[in-house]
């Protein structure tokens, strides 16, 4: 999570906005997916589901996740798309949402 944060420097905001001079990042992890923050808090949701003996509340943060998930990130997309055209579309061509593209 911090190396996702320290990647995007001043461009990191709580919100969905582009900024007064906002870039494209494409360095450091978000060279390899658009949304390593998202992939971070899956990979913990996935720990705590297998960390709690609970079948009701270990799905909790998956569920959660996915909510989280399907809310943001088409709307991310879709003010980068805005704002960046093609550059963001050749960007996400070559790189995977959560996870990395390898082929």
């Amino acid at each position: 999570m911090w190396r996702s944060h320290i990647d995007l420097g001043e461009h990191w905001s709580p919100v969905a906005e582009i900024q007064h001079n906002h870039t494209l990042v494409t360095t450091g992890l978000y060279q390899f997916i658009r949304h390593p923050i998202y992939a971070v808090i899956f990979l913990s949701a996935i720990g705590q589901f297998m960390l709690i003996g609970n079948w009701v509340v270990g799905p909790s943060a998956l569920i959660g996740f996915f909510l989280l998930y399907q809310a943001r990130v088409a709307n991310e997309e879709h003010i980068l798309i805005a704002e960046f055209g093609e550059a963001y579309l050749a960007y996400a061509n070559r790189t995977g949402q959560i996870f990395p593209r390898f082929l």
